[in-house]
């Protein structure tokens, strides 16, 4: 699934409903980001540069409530369920 926002969300919100919407579920039912990635680094990681410019290059990928979450800096969200290994 990819998501791709209006900018007034954060991308911690945007993290939090792409994978709320993919588990289908509420986000409040989801654990705290926080103990997957750091909310506030996150939000910053693709923030404007200090002279105002859109960085435009770069993409982090994490897992998050079973979900592997990546985030381009074009501002899309994917997600995808994990598959653990048997046994």
């Amino acid at each position: 699934m990819t998501d791709n926002p209006t900018n007034s969300e954060s991308l911690t919100d945007q993290v939090i409903a792409a994978v709320a919407d993919a588990a289908d579920c509420s986000q409040r039912e989801l654990p705290p980001l926080s103990e997957a990635i750091n909310p506030d680094a996150l939000d910053c990681l693709f923030a404007p540069t200090y002279s105002g410019e859109t960085r435009t290059d770069g993409r982090v990928t994490f897992e998050y409530a079973g979900y592997e979450v990546d985030i381009h800096s074009s501002g899309d969200v994917s997600t995808n369920l994990v598959k653990k290994a048997d046994g």
